[in-house]
């Protein structure tokens, strides 16, 4: 028996004359076969979550992950915008790629449909591409165990309050943690990796700490994420990858 989520039961029906365009495509199919995460779940997720999330994805040229099949089911990387999608969603030409903007509730529907379960931006947007709009420390363990990343994290807070900068903090990948620091918009790249010589002293044993990069912050529906490496850019769209885990469900039933 197909298990409904409680957030879909509680989501109300959206009377939206933006969102017509959008057609949910067979919404009972398993995308988190243990949990019972349905397409439809997970589209009432995107749709509660919205606000948060465009808030940080608008403007930047979009890099999905996609699993047609669900998190056991093969998935692929795409950054062009497939030759089907609607002309109202965003797009921009970056390079020889044409991104998706993820800028509206429409288009994070559509792409939910589509089976995105993991979205991925650099840290700048489309018009300013010099000019990262967040400091990133990338802060993977070396040794099993999830405590030397905790005491790093916590370290490295230390440091920023003495700086007076703002941190947060979110999980990145299955064991690591990433500190972010928002920047105005008037620092290079170049700039930012000018962080103080000290920071590696600040590291306990068995944590490495990828310094700040041009790269792409990866956040996804069902967890958030982020890295300072082009993980976004590895490879180009579409491209099948074998991932070592497949991404968490949105939510746990209680």
């Amino acid at each position: 028996m197909n298990r409904r989520s409680p957030l879909a039961k509680r989501a109300k029906p959206v009377r939206n004359a933006e969102l017509a365009d959008v057609t949910l495509t067979n919404p009972d199919k398993l995308l988190w076969p243990e949990e019972g995460i349905t397409k439809r779940d997970y589209l009432a997720y995107l749709f509660a979550v919205a606000k948060p999330l465009l808030a940080y994805t608008r403007n930047r040229a979009l890099t999905v992950i996609r699993y047609p099949d669900g998190v056991h089911g093969e998935s692929f990387y795409q950054k062009n915008a497939p030759s089907y999608a609607p002309p109202w969603i965003p797009r921009r030409q970056v390079g020889d790629v044409d991104a998706i903007l993820l800028n509206d509730l429409r288009t994070l529907l559509w792409l939910g449909n589509q089976a995105a379960l993991e979205f991925h931006v650099p840290f700048h947007e489309v018009d300013d591409p010099d000019h990262p709009l967040e400091l990133t420390f990338d802060l993977d363990p070396s040794v099993p165990g999830f405590a030397a990343v905790v005491e790093t994290a916590l370290r490295l807070k230390e440091v920023t309050d003495r700086l007076g900068l703002p941190t947060y903090v979110k999980t990145s990948g299955a064991t690591g943690l990433a500190v972010y620091i928002p920047l105005e918009r008037r620092y290079t790249y170049a700039e930012t990796r000018r962080w103080p010589p000290f920071w590696p002293a600040t590291l306990p044993s068995g944590t490495r700490a990828s310094s700040p990069s041009r790269g792409a912050s990866a956040i996804a529906a069902p967890r958030s994420t982020s890295t300072t490496s082009s993980t976004a850019k590895a490879a180009p769209s579409p491209h099948r990858i074998r991932r070592a885990a497949a991404p968490r469900p949105p939510y746990r039933r209680r």
